[in-house]
């Protein structure tokens, strides 16, 4: 008689690192679009192909509205692919795929499961529907997502080039996370911080008001409000450090290792939460002189107000 017991800890994050390396492979042997068309981006995308330190539970991409008729039929041939992969496993792993998409965003929600083990693990591959000419100025490149080491001995093969987005995007996602989100999110505060110290300074610290523009261009802003104002309020939520840094615990604790939660729960948190502060205020700033900038030739200001 076989005994059940319950799934662990390890296991959650073994299975989930499997379930993305297996979907990002199946995704790149299946889909019949171009970096024009589509881009791998967020936490997971940083992990597995820029080497940041933190986990991330999902798989984001854009995606151009020019090709997202077909999205339901590649992810069904997507879906058979993870299954044939995952059942290779020892032992196998069984995969099921629930379509939770909207109008916006094509959403996939991934829940593997094994015989004699209690508990499930899910992860979500979403499409953010885009406008075709948003990639016209969103720099890709192709990457083969790295392999992690938390696989628990299991195989799984990776060797598809898939556009993802570069360092200088994942920072310009950052910015418009800051100005579109309703709330705090403290994996987008860490992510800032480390994509900040991969950068050139002069791109760090005055960034292209021109692709923070474009970048936008496929979100709507928080509360509606002009760019440079929903960067304000994103930065007065950051007031509160005392308060903003005691959330760390429950929202950034589980995505980082023990040795990394270590070496930056102390003066590390702070310095994450005045960069994100300080940047998105300078940010805000720029836009708000653009603005009253007149164009060449005019003596008047045509554009639209910046706050």
């Amino acid at each position: 008689m076989t005994t059940n017991r319950h799934i662990t800890e390890t296991e959650r994050a073994q299975w989930a690192s499997m379930a993305h390396l297996a979907l990002l492979q199946c995704i790149g042997d299946a889909v019949p679009w171009s970096i024009q068309d589509y881009a791998f981006h967020g936490g997971t995308s940083l992990h597995l192909n820029w080497n940041s330190p933190r986990f991330s539970e999902d798989l984001d991409f854009l995606l151009s509205t020019r090709v997202a008729v077909r999205l339901k039929s590649v992810m069904a041939i997507v879906g058979a692919r993870l299954q044939e992969t995952l059942l290779l496993t020892a032992p196998p792993l069984t995969v099921t795929i629930t379509d939770m998409s909207t109008a916006r965003i094509g959403n996939f929600r991934v829940t593997l499961t094994r015989p004699g083990i209690l508990g499930a693990v899910q992860v979500k591959a979403g499409f953010w529907l885009v406008p075709p000419t948003y990639f016209e100025n969103y720099q890709a490149t192709l990457r083969t997502p790295g392999i992690p080491a938390n696989l628990g001995g299991a195989r799984i093969r990776v060797d598809t080039l898939l556009p993802a987005a570069t360092i200088e995007s994942a920072y310009y996602d950052k910015l418009t996370a800051f100005a579109t989100r309703s709330h705090l999110k403290w994996r987008d505060l860490f992510d800032f911080w480390w994509i900040d110290q991969q950068l050139p300074d002069e791109v760090a610290e005055t960034p292209s008001l021109a692709r923070v523009k474009g970048h936008l261009r496929g979100y709507d802003t928080a509360e509606g409000l002009s760019p440079s104002a929903a960067l304000r309020r994103f930065a007065a939520m950051l007031t509160d450090r005392t308060a903003v840094i005691a959330a760390a615990d429950l929202a950034l604790k589980p995505f980082v290792s023990p040795s990394m939660w270590t070496s930056i729960r102390q003066a590390t948190l702070g310095e994450m939460v005045d960069l994100a502060r300080t940047r998105t205020m300078r940010l805000a700033t720029l836009l708000e002189v653009e603005a009253l900038t007149p164009l060449p030739g005019t003596g008047t200001n045509t554009g639209a107000s910046g706050s």
